[in-house]
């Protein structure tokens, strides 16, 4: 069986979800999105990335990951449908290692 990378000459599996972000095409949209994240980093806004499944969404998050200085960000990423906002706050405060209280169970009363 003849390696398809051989065969075509590639130096790299094309079209895999691993890619590294600095081989991932850059369109126009892409692009432009980057930018107004960017704008959003800088302004120290909370962002939230929403399309249809296939748009780009995981694309758009790894190459934002790649651009960001990771001594000054972090960046959190939730990726479910339906998310109560406890389930969101509680997902996003443990990526921050930090303790959500209001799921012990004195806190539900």
């Amino acid at each position: 069986m003849t390696d398809i990378n051989q065969f075509f000459g590639f130096s790299r599996t094309p079209f895999v979800k691993n890619m590294p972000p600095e081989y991932l095409f850059e369109s126009k949209s892409l692009k432009e999105a980057l930018g107004r994240i960017m704008n959003g980093v800088d302004r120290q806004y909370l962002i939230t990335i929403v399309g249809d499944p296939g748009v780009g969404k995981s694309t758009l998050i790894r190459k934002l990951e790649s651009k960001l200085n990771k001594t000054n960000y972090k960046l959190l990423y939730l990726s479910e449908s339906g998310l109560t906002p406890k389930w969101l706050y509680n997902g996003y405060m443990e990526q921050l290692n930090l303790r959500t209280e209001y799921f012990l169970g004195p806190a539900k009363h």
